[in-house]
């Protein structure tokens, strides 16, 4: 009798069809191959380059929600301001701290370098934009100790000094969800940053992180034409990582940005933000 049972239990078993398995990956290939995104080489083509850039430029505002934070500002009948903090001179630059209110309830802290004995000419702008980092203060050359000295200068993230060396004016400024802009949670567990929480807030009413950084420099280059002896035909944005993202961005939504060098950030959306795990500030 249990031998019997046991022979019709495997026949069943045996009878039971396989289950598909989900592929992500496959799936996902699948997505992305039936997409036609609307501002492809062949729309270029077609437009030329200046009525591209007025096009995609206007959408893409529209997209990481800055049109929404001037819309807010506009309402409020907000204007930015900022205030110096103090300065300092290392002997090869002057470093000065400042903090602008970029909207209501939001500080942006930022130093500005400048090169020693200038000539009173206009120098061109060098906007530093600092990684996932806690601060802005490697981009400044400011360490709190040697591994962050050796991850300055050894991998070249001290770009606001660099720039100073090449006789530009620098401004390192701390990104959004960094510092003390983290929330007050996160600082309390010394976390690295405020990016999820940042997306999570910001997604429900039609912003992105990436747009509040983009805006951000935005009203940092006001702030600079209007109070720094700069080239206004001669400004760069750099950052590695999460700046470089930043530096991509805000140089496609800000015409007068004439130079943007992205380090560790430039890659097609597919292969990135599409197939590995990024912090949500890329989304």
């Amino acid at each position: 009798m249990n031998k019997t049972k046991i022979i019709i239990l495997l026949c069943v078993l045996v009878a039971v069809p396989a289950f598909a398995q989900n592929s992500y990956d496959g799936h996902t290939e699948k997505m992305f191959s039936s997409a036609h995104p609307k501002y492809t080489l062949s729309f270029l083509d077609e437009m030329g380059l200046d009525k591209w850039q007025a096009s995609f430029r206007s959408e893409l505002r529209s997209k990481l929600g800055i049109s929404v934070i001037e819309a807010s500002v506009q309402e409020m009948n907000f204007k930015p301001s900022a205030t110096f903090l103090r300065s300092e001179d290392d002997g090869t630059m002057i470093r000065e701290w400042w903090e602008m209110t970029t909207e209501p309830d939001v500080v942006m802290k930022f130093i500005v370098m400048k090169p020693k004995n200038q000539d009173g000419s206009r120098l061109p702008l060098m906007i530093a934009t600092h990684g996932h980092s806690k601060s802005t203060e490697i981009s400044a050359g400011i360490y709190r100790n040697e591994d962050e000295r050796a991850s300055g200068e050894d991998g070249e993230r001290n770009i606001g000094v660099q720039a100073v060396q090449h006789g530009f004016i620098a401004i390192a400024p701390a990104m959004r969800g960094f510092g003390d802009t983290r929330h007050p949670d996160d600082i309390e567990r010394d976390s690295h940053s405020s990016c999820l929480d940042l997306y999570q807030r910001d997604v429900l009413v039609g912003r992105t992180p990436v747009g509040d950084r983009v805006w951000d420099m935005m009203k940092l280059i006001d702030w600079a034409f209007e109070n720094l002896p700069v080239d206004t035909r001669n400004v760069v944005i750099s950052g590695n990582s999460g700046g470089g993202t930043v530096s991509i961005y805000a140089a496609a939504v800000e015409p007068r940005i004439t130079m943007s060098v992205p380090g560790s950030a430039f890659c097609t959306f597919e292969r990135s933000i599409g197939f590995m795990r990024h912090c949500a500030c890329n989304y």
